[in-house]
């Protein structure tokens, strides 16, 4: 082999080795930061609800809440898109519903409901995101797909446009 095929041959290596390091090393890192920050704000952001007296620090509410995110936080780095399918298939069906949703039967203030589960969904969300962009097979299968499924949202009519609108703007100011 000539002087120019090693070259190549180790130029190619150096790029395969950078481009793995970046989707499996730096990409993840820098998603579970963004994800760590964003979620760290959630919590502080219910921490001064309570401290404005809005929310007792001793009610099941706050506690549920603050151990909701807390737990997201803790285990957002393990959590897979095949973990997840998996807990949600072995998960039995009366345990699917959120206590979190039980306890938000009782509060009284619509506000401070909505605020909650607003907080709740939020952190799901952000998990959510960290699974689907950490993961190169889903961000393959979105590319592939991404124009059927923007095809099927602009055959249903206006009112899905309308709604894809304002979930674009939701991820746009919440996260």
């Amino acid at each position: 082999m000539s002087l120019d095929r090693y070259i190549s041959l180790l130029e190619m290596l150096l790029a395969a080795g950078l481009l793995f390091w970046l989707i499996y090393g730096l990409w993840p890192a820098l998603l579970l930061r963004l994800a760590h920050e964003q979620l760290l704000a959630l919590r502080d952001d219910l921490f001064f609800l309570a401290a404005e007296g809005k929310l007792a620090f001793d009610s099941n509410e706050y506690q549920q809440t603050w151990n909701h995110i807390n737990r997201t936080i803790k285990y957002c780095h393990n959590i897979t898109w095949l973990r997840f399918l998996l807990f949600r298939r072995l998960l039995k069906p009366e345990h699917r519903r959120s206590p979190l949703d039980a306890l938000l039967e009782d509060v009284r203030d619509e506000e401070l409901k909505a605020h909650i589960r607003k907080q709740t969904d939020t952190a799901l969300l952000i998990a959510g995101l960290v699974i689907w962009l950490r993961s190169p097979l889903l961000l393959l299968f979105t590319m592939c797909f991404l124009p059927f499924l923007l095809m099927a949202r602009l055959l249903r009519g206006p009112e899905s446009l309308d709604s894809l609108r304002d979930n674009i703007q939701h991820l746009g100011t919440d996260i």
